[in-house]
């Protein structure tokens, strides 16, 4: 996770039901800086990550 958390970090807006796991997890890890990415779409995390412009949290 610490090398995911080198990258900008993009999560699903709110609205989405992980959202409140990837709060938790990141205030557990006492991640400093906010996701500078809100997205609604959990296939757009998806394509951010692969092409390598963010690190996205999202389930298996």
């Amino acid at each position: 996770m610490a090398d995911c958390l080198a990258y900008p970090l993009a999560v699903g807006m709110r609205e989405l039901s992980i959202r409140e796991a990837i709060e938790t997890l990141l205030e557990n890890l006492s991640v400093a800086s906010p996701p500078n990415l809100e997205v609604s779409s959990i296939r757009m995390l998806v394509e951010l990550a692969k092409i390598g412009h963010r690190a996205a949290i999202t389930t298996a």
